[in-house]
């Protein structure tokens, strides 16, 4: 629809181009629902009500452009549910444009007519555009004389994030090794009965993973009988696919497999899964029934720590730490000792201060909290504190993010219990408060020793709280703030000093980053949350309960809170190194190896699917079987590589064929949902991908 310049009068000659809505714009509910609801008649005095009711909600809102084309959208959440409404809407606005356009002299010359963007495009000249580059966040709109920020859904319910990143995660690598062992199977997959129940279960669990990515699923804004059935579905989906996994392993190898869940007997056999295209050196936790236990791989005893479980007697944790082969399957013997080794210990603690200590880092603590980072002889200043908003009643809730300015509840007004362990593989610090336990892990060596592992427990909320955390740093204020963008790219952000601090709140689906000139300090996320940095403070929104409703849709308040786990990775790298190790470092801790019980101890060789390492900038995003007749799997399936490298072209193959023992007929490269084709490929190593860019392969077999 047409804007109007700067003029509150209709001028001649303007064009508005597009479907009008009324949702937003309209003052009078009970008139222009009936735009769309009912049958009224279109003649007289009631049309002309309509059509200068529009027009001077059109012409009000042209002031706000600088074009004399204005477009207005046309529907809504709840609009179009059934085709009589559909036939309504357009018949009724349909009448009022004949109207308009047969008294044309009466509206200054305006024309009112349905449209498409491209329509509208075309009526703005080319050198006025204004261009946009970016996202639309933070949206703030205006609501009885207030600013109300649609930031609070970064967070609200952050158990189902999470429980939403395991299914993708899970579902990512049931995928490929699903993929893998249909590859090896000479007969019509369409009649194997064990294989076409499998891929029903797989289609299942793609389509409750994809029902979640509604706009009110994954933000947690849908009420809570209807996240309760969000939540039995994801459920049921990990279920599924650990079948999947369990059945697929079996079939591959010829094997049978115990539950993983339950406590291990020594001696026993893990298969650990590497889904990632890359070197991992990650940890692994098993269940086991004695300390008495010991991990061997090829007969070179494995790196391992064994835990008491909190909270249980004579029940342990076998924690292991391998480096594992790109796109792998490893096996690990698990036997039994005389003596029980390498148990996580307590440090005793006997002043505020103290300090945890590997071969590149050392911590330093203060009533239980990380202060400070010592790396290569220099000190970083990493004060960590949790903390509390009170969310304004009736203005904070599911959408919304309105807190009072001062803090309710802060870690530095109490003190919490501390507990210090140590072990081989690592020493940890957990720090218990009333709505959090917050644990700092250091590794002693390998890939994750340059990181530091923060897990927060926000505990069950009984109170409207809205819980953060905060790390304050001694940057100025010219650093420079990042979030990522679906852990695809990254976004530099900016704090607006003029506006509150729920406007200045960001999503990070992965990641967040703030450097300087000198150094950069990063925390990688296992879910996403809301994020805010002004002045060297960071912080990141944990959970929320607020039991009041703020008007946005939902009806209800969020009181339906769970105990979930908030993971992160905390680095400190020099700020002239590529930014690409932190996506490296997200892959990592959101690609947890998947781990399986071999039954009576069967001897089973390890296994490699790749003959050479990838890029390491390249990831493996999926290797997804296509379908045939809806419910069968096909013999093609789509291999989907990513390049996070901002400013590279990268090659990911370096040779003909990079998969041991893939049996594929032709390569074509498509589209990402491998509807359409784009050209024939020869070898794997003739491919090449454009930075920050996905490139789909449809492989048949």
């Amino acid at each position: 629809m047409t804007g109007l310049g700067r003029r509150e009068k209709l001028p001649t000659g303007n064009t508005f181009a597009g479907v009008p809505c009324l949702l937003k714009l309209v003052t009078r509910p009970t008139a222009f629902q009936s735009l769309w609801r009912m049958i009224w008649n279109r003649c007289g005095d009631q049309i002309l009500t309509f059509a200068s009711v529009l027009l001077g909600l059109y012409g009000r809102g042209g002031v706000m452009s600088e074009y004399n084309t204005n477009l207005v959208t046309l529907g809504g959440d709840f609009r179009f549910e059934n085709a009589s409404e559909v036939y309504r809407q357009y018949r009724n606005y349909k009448a009022i444009m004949n109207y308009v356009a047969a008294n044309n002299n009466s509206y200054s010359g305006a024309n009112l007519k349905f449209s498409t963007l491209a329509d509208y495009f075309d009526e703005i000249p080319r050198k006025r555009r204004l261009i946009l580059k970016g996202d639309f966040f933070p949206y703030c709109d205006l609501s009885k004389f207030k600013m109300d920020c649609w930031t609070g859904y970064y967070t609200t319910r952050p158990f189902y994030k999470k429980l939403s990143r395991m299914v993708d995660n899970s579902l990512r690598a049931t995928e490929i090794f699903f993929t893998l062992t249909i590859n090896r199977m000479d007969d019509e997959l369409n009649k194997i009965p064990k294989f076409v129940k499998l891929y029903r279960k797989l289609i299942r669990a793609r389509r409750n993973s994809a029902l979640f990515q509604h706009h009110d699923g994954i933000t947690g804004t849908s009420k809570q009988c209807v996240m309760e059935y969000y939540k039995k579905s994801l459920l049921a989906s990990l279920d599924d696919l650990k079948f999947i996994q369990k059945t697929c392993i079996s079939m591959y190898f010829n094997v049978s497999l115990s539950d993983i869940d339950e406590e291990i007997l020594v001696p026993a056999k893990l298969i650990i899964f590497n889904s990632l295209a890359k070197v991992v050196n990650a940890d692994v936790s098993v269940n086991i029934s004695s300390p008495y236990v010991s991990v061997s791989h090829c007969g070179s005893e494995v790196d391992h720590q064994i835990v008491n479980q909190q909270g249980f007697s004579g029940k342990y944790n076998l924690i292991l730490y391998p480096t594992l082969p790109p796109l792998s399957v490893t096996i690990f013997d698990l036997y039994p000792t005389s003596t029980p080794r390498q148990c996580l210990n307590t440090i005793p603690i006997t002043e505020r201060t103290f300090k945890l200590i590997n071969q590149q880092q050392k911590l330093y603590f203060i009533d239980g909290l990380l202060n400070f980072i010592e790396m290569n002889g220099q000190l970083y200043r990493t004060i960590l504190k949790l903390k509390g908003y009170e969310p304004v009643a009736g203005d904070s809730g599911a959408y919304l993010f309105r807190p009072y300015c001062s803090h309710i509840w802060s870690t530095d007004r109490t003190y919490g219990i501390v507990t210090a362990l140590g072990g081989q593989l690592y020493d940890e610090v957990s720090t218990k408060f009333l709505y959090a336990t917050l644990t700092t892990r250091l590794y002693k060596y390998g890939e994750l020793a340059s990181l530091v592992e923060l897990s927060i427990e926000s505990l069950y909320l009984t109170k409207n709280i809205e819980l953060t955390m905060e790390l304050i740093t001694d940057m100025n204020d010219d650093a420079k703030w990042y979030t990522d963008v679906n852990d695809f790219h990254f976004r530099q952000r900016m704090y607006a000093e003029n506006l509150c601090i729920a406007a200045n709140y960001y999503p990070m689906s992965s990641i967040v980053y703030i450097e300087n000139e000198i150094w950069r300090l990063a925390l990688v996320a296992d879910h996403s949350h809301g994020t805010c940095y002004c002045d060297g403070h960071l912080e990141i929104m944990l959970n929320r309960r607020i039991s009041t409703d703020d008007g946005k849709g939902i009806g209800e308040g969020i009181t339906d809170n769970s105990t979930v786990v908030s993971k992160f990775y905390l680095l400190i790298e020099n700020s002239s190194c590529p930014t690409t190790r932190l996506f490296s470092v997200s892959k990592i801790l959101n690609n947890p190896l998947i781990t399986h019980l071999l039954k009576n101890n069967q001897t089973l060789p390890s296994l490699y699917f790749l003959d050479s390492l990838l890029d390491e900038n390249i990831h493996l995003l999926n290797f997804r079987t296509l379908s045939k007749n809806l419910n069968y799997p096909s013999k093609e399936a789509l291999l989907i590589l990513q390049n996070y490298h901002a400013n590279e072209t990268l090659q990911p193959f370096q040779s003909e064929t990079p998969f041991i023992g893939l049996r594929e007929n032709k390569i074509v490269s498509a589209t990402i949902t491998g509807i359409k084709t784009i050209k024939d490929i020869d070898s794997f190593d003739e491919i090449k991908i454009l930075p920050s860019t996905l490139t789909t392969l449809k492989i048949s077999f």
